[in-house]
């Protein structure tokens, strides 16, 4: 059963559109980061080329869980119950198209190949190639998702017709070691037990709180200002309190002996010229 599909571009690692049937967890991150490894090594992966990774997941509660124990099985080993999951990827045109699929049987993955052979041709029949090149991460995710979707539910649906057509049989694809593929730097991130969606949780709460801090830091430097002002102003009016008092003390309440005394000053001027 196909349960998550991704369409990515091969020279940047964007992912263009990208749907999930029934998987939980971390698949579309993992799936990311071994977009990101194949575009940093692109003789890995040549044109035309179908290729399917594997994955042994052996607690069963996510996909990477446990993700340094993973090792490449033999498409045919059907002699344990832990549970496997399948990175089938197709390339096409300089374009990842990958899907996630749980099936052991080699002919049920050959159908997960058609699969992507299919939505390859719907792809491209539905953008140009300009645009195909130049669109932004998602930005074609809303206009192509509902083909995804109906695609991926037409071939989980009809599973084992679809797998006995001719062209469906004669598919090859190789099976390499997924752990090899997703190199060292993953399986270090991943030895420290961080699981994906946690650090994307703490690095949205990270920008919450840096915008938080700086709304904070905002306010308080409006309010530093305001007091800077505030004290400012009452500085100047102690000033002239001050100057006031001191003319009071000299003058009198009225100032009248300062007027007085520079009136008499006048009179004994003015009789003095004459």
């Amino acid at each position: 059963m196909i349960v998550y599909a991704m369409i990515c571009r091969a020279i940047d690692a964007a992912v263009l559109v990208e749907f999930a049937e029934e998987l939980q967890g971390n698949a579309p991150q993992v799936t990311s980061s071994l977009m990101e490894s194949l575009r940093d090594h692109p003789e890995l992966v040549n044109e035309g080329d179908r290729k399917t990774y594997v994955q042994r997941n052996e607690s069963q509660s996510d996909i990477i869980s446990h993700f340094l124990e993973s090792c490449a099985v033999a498409l045919g080993d059907q002699g344990n119950s832990v549970e496997e999951f399948y990175f089938h990827l197709f390339k096409m045109n300089g374009i990842f198209y990958c899907c996630i699929g749980d099936d052991p049987d080699t002919r049920d993955q050959k159908v997960n190949f058609a699969f992507l052979e299919h939505i390859c041709n719907e792809f491209v029949t539905t953008f140009r190639s300009s645009r195909i090149e130049s669109a932004n991460a998602y930005s074609l995710d809303k206009q192509f998702k509902p083909t995804l979707r109906s695609s991926m539910h037409h071939y989980n649906t009809n599973h084992k017709s679809i797998g006995q057509e001719d062209k469906v049989r004669c598919v090859l694809a190789q099976v390499e070691d997924m752990k090899a593929v997703m190199g060292r730097n993953i399986n270090l991130l991943l030895s420290r037990g961080e699981d994906l969606n946690a650090m994307s949780q703490k690095s949205d709460t990270m920008q919450e709180d840096a915008m938080v801090f700086k709304k904070n830091t905002t306010t308080a430097a409006w309010k530093l200002q305001r007091q800077v002002y505030l004290y400012g102003l009452l500085a100047a009016l102690g000033i002239v309190l001050l100057i006031y008092m001191i003319s009071i003390s000299v003058c009198g309440a009225r100032l009248k002996y300062c007027r007085s005394s520079r009136a008499s000053r006048n009179n004994s001027t003015n009789t003095g010229g004459n």
